[in-house]
């Protein structure tokens, strides 16, 4: 116990002194505690410490940590892959019930009695490899092929919800780590994943998206995204049902079904939208933003989607975005679009619409009308992610003058002068941005127009006239305005 206490001292100094300083007697520190280690058994109490100190100078090290790998992995994986006592409880094993180091396990009509000793080391020395992977990439390469085995194999580990959800973690981490022995390795141990990765809970579905978005949509054969939409649609059917259930009958609350498995849905289908296939649409994209009523998380999703066709998809989509369009407006629309849980969702959508009418609108019918219900959605300030492109565009009209946007006889002016304040001083843009600074020239240009940039002062808050005054008091870079 004393070694491990002393190893978390030292990883400790060693995090509040940085590497510059830690680095010089780092090694000496290791060497001397590789020479007393001793290998360790499933209830050693130095193996939490052992692996929290390995973590943090991990952390410190970065990739320098490789050198220490030949002595450290040999414990981790052994602790990883313990294996504890199962026993069927049959009337005879009296008292496991009530003992704290065992835990009942009901499947079916059966009983079983798991020994926690060594779970929670178990998931610890997982953790480990994940950080190895995430932190080491390429120099973990040597130890790619046994962690995978084991991370694979630990998907149906069911004893330890942990031990599970950290299996699924490590995998496109491996996969990245993977790259520097060629595609062919990184084909072959992606096909060893996913054999597994379909036919676990839809709860590690964010595990199987994270290694969508490290590989394409290539990754996946035709049949193996049909079947993977299919199984998403089966979700989504089963909570729609659940949720119906709920709406006539007052008495049954929301179950975990939520939170273990929608989350993880809106994660994989947020992987498939960065490479969007017309199936997946037709099949599945419409269906979830027109019904995931009560699913903020999943329509989110599904309306960033609708984002990325229109940013991105080109003609072949034109007809899909302008055919998504009214699912969109009743989304933002909803008398609820703007409360707390919702208003992610909300802004994704009129984001969507921004690209849609920006990038690819030539199957959108009067669009004058649209701009003008989408300046009326405004402002957004949330997800700053989609900010710049709603204010962007916001400035594209501006700078074309276009009728609709800056109104007759500039009526609309003080509002859009509005919107920018109160954009800044959220601040869901940043001053120095491209986009903050086309919104600053065209703060300034409204400056030099007296009678309305007194207007627009008049309708301003206290907070939003401070923000006017830093902007119009800031350096502006030379752009190109397009």
């Amino acid at each position: 116990m004393l070694s491990g206490k002393i190893m978390e001292c030292i990883s400790l100094i060693g995090l509040a002194v940085g590497k510059e300083k830690f680095i010089y007697d780092c090694d000496e520190v290791m060497q001397e505690v590789f020479k007393a280690q001793v290998d360790f058994e499933n209830d050693d109490p130095r193996i939490s410490y052992f692996i929290g100190a390995w973590t943090r100078i991990c952390k410190i090290l970065g990739k320098q940590f490789e050198q220490y790998l030949p002595v450290v992995m040999k414990p981790v994986l052994k602790i990883a892959a313990f294996k504890p006592e199962v026993i069927l409880l049959d009337g005879s094993n009296i008292g496991i019930e009530e003992d704290s180091n065992w835990k009942v396990l009901h499947v079916g009509d059966r009983t079983y009695g798991i020994k926690t000793t060594g779970l929670e080391e178990k998931a610890a020395a997982c953790s480990l490899l994940v950080w190895f992977a995430k932190e080491l990439k390429e120099n973990f390469v040597n130890y790619v092929e046994e962690t995978t085995k084991l991370m694979v194999s630990l998907l149906q580990f069911y004893l330890h919800e942990g031990v599970r959800e950290t299996a699924g973690e490590s995998l496109s981490h491996l996969l990245v780590c993977a790259k520097l022995r060629g595609d062919d390795y990184v084909r072959q141990m992606w096909k060893y994943m996913k054999k597994e990765l379909f036919e676990v809970p839809g709860e590690l579905f964010t595990s199987l998206g994270k290694c969508i978005e490290t590989l394409g949509v290539s990754s996946l054969t035709a049949n193996e995204l049909k079947k993977l939409t299919t199984i998403l649609d089966s979700h989504l059917k089963t909570h729609f049902e659940r949720t119906e259930i709920r709406h006539n009958d007052d008495h049954i609350e929301q179950d975990d079904f939520d939170a273990y498995i929608l989350n993880p849905i809106s994660d994989i289908i947020h992987s498939l939208l960065y490479h969007i296939s017309m199936p997946l649409y037709n099949q599945h994209v419409q269906y979830l933003i027109v019904n995931a009523d009560s699913v903020a998380e999943v329509r989110q999703a599904a309306a960033y989607g609708f984002g990325v066709m229109g940013m991105n998809g080109g003609p072949v989509y034109a007809r899909a975005c302008a055919e998504s369009l009214p699912a969109l407006f009743t989304l933002v629309s909803a008398s609820d679009s703007r409360s707390v849980e919702n208003n992610t969702a909300t802004e994704n959508a009129i984001s969507a619409v921004t690209k849609i009418l920006k990038f690819n609108n030539s199957c959108v019918d009067n669009i004058d009308k649209l701009h003008h219900i989408w300046l009326s959605w405004l402002p957004i300030y949330e997800d700053t992610e989609e900010t710049p492109h709603v204010y962007g565009y916001l400035c594209d009209l501006i700078e074309q003058n276009n009728p609709v946007i800056v109104g007759q006889d500039q009526s609309n002016i003080p509002t859009i002068i509005k919107l920018f304040c109160g954009a800044f001083s959220k601040p869901s843009i940043e001053i120095n941005s491209l986009v903050g600074q086309r919104m600053i020239l065209i703060l300034k240009h409204v400056q030099t127009i007296l009678s309305i940039f007194q207007t627009c002062i008049n309708v301003l808050t206290n907070e939003e006239r401070q923000a006017l005054t830093n902007a119009l008091n800031s350096s502006v870079s030379t752009l190109t305005i397009s």
